[in-house]
């Protein structure tokens, strides 16, 4: 996918590539034994990969991103119980370290998202407050909360369905569901600070908001549905908050589900990694637009694995 900044394109780097080599990997978690799995991917082939350790429950995996700016994502974890937010730096499979060791969050508050809001090359986090609908900003460096703020509030049935970069100004901004109506409505985001934004429409349930990505490789990011009643998947291609084209590249039912986005082959493009709940078994569907290849990965991993899926933003 390429991003254009003052007349100049350049490729945004695949997200979840935890071994720089320009695709999307895949992270695992055991729910029982609390382990942590990587598959270093190339296409539906696992190239690598390896375990860095174990965080069993309450702790839960609720991040991917570069948080230290070191070309890696790092993992951010949540203690459910106690509120504790921990992050570990991660060099491919190698845990290289990690903190803060004491941060607690009430728990009516939960991460939202993760991404790069002061275009500072490293990861921030995105929270959001169940109870008032208020949203804040975390700028990281590291471990360490630099700065931030907090843009408004929305609260429910309002709920944030993702993150992305919808008007291609480099920051990621913030997509909003109204799970009353289905109404959608975009933040567009610099820092911490609301610029502008609008609603690009209504998709009421069964209709599910799957993801987040480029789909079509213009540089802006768009929106993955899925029907939960049919298996139906459908694309709007965006442009800032319009709707400016997609369709459906087909479907598929339950017991799969639609674990991830991300660039799996490595083409630009934002893909789809499904996963049946039943069986373990996974697949991708390489997209461009709306046009459809891909295959079977050739390793599969049942219950209590989990895939750990965060949207190609």
């Amino acid at each position: 996918m390429w991003v254009f900044v003052s007349g100049t394109a350049t490729h945004r780097k695949a997200t979840h590539d935890f071994n720089g080599d320009g695709m999307s990997d895949i992270l695992w978690w055991n729910g029982a034994s609390g382990q942590v799995v990587l598959w270093f991917m190339n296409g539906v082939c696992v190239i690598g990969g390896g375990s860095p350790g174990f965080a069993a429950s309450p702790w839960a995996i609720v991040g991917q991103r570069d948080f230290n700016g070191d070309g890696y994502p790092d993992i951010l974890w949540r203690n459910g119980t106690t509120g504790q937010v921990v992050i570990w730096f991660m060099n491919g499979a190698t845990f290289i370290g990690g903190g803060p060791e004491q941060v607690f969050i009430p728990t009516d508050w939960t991460i939202a998202g993760t991404g790069d809001f002061n275009n500072d090359g490293k990861g921030d986090i995105l929270w959001y407050n169940t109870t008032t609908g208020q949203v804040v900003l975390w700028f990281m460096n590291g471990a360490s909360v630099i700065g931030g703020g907090s843009p408004g509030f929305a609260a429910s049935p309002w709920a944030i369905a993702g993150t992305g970069d919808f008007n291609g100004d480099g920051y990621p901004d913030i997509l909003w569901r109204n799970g009353t109506t289905g109404q959608v409505v975009i933040w567009f985001m610099n820092g911490a600070s609301v610029i502008g934004g609008g609603s690009p429409g209504f998709a009421a349930s069964p209709w599910a908001i799957a993801g987040t990505g480029d789909f079509n490789g213009d540089g802006f990011s768009d929106i993955l549905w899925y029907n939960t009643t049919t298996g139906e998947v459908v694309l709007w291609f965006m442009n800032g908050a319009s709707v400016i084209g997609g369709g459906s590249p087909g479907g598929t039912l339950s017991p799969w589900t639609i674990a991830q986005t991300g660039d799996y082959n490595g083409d630009g493009y934002t893909d789809i990694l499904w996963y049946n709940t039943a069986t373990g078994q996974a697949a991708m569907w390489f997209l461009n637009g709306t046009s459809v290849g891909g295959g079977w990965l050739g390793s599969m991993a049942a219950s209590p694995w989990q895939i750990q899926g965060m949207n190609a933003d």
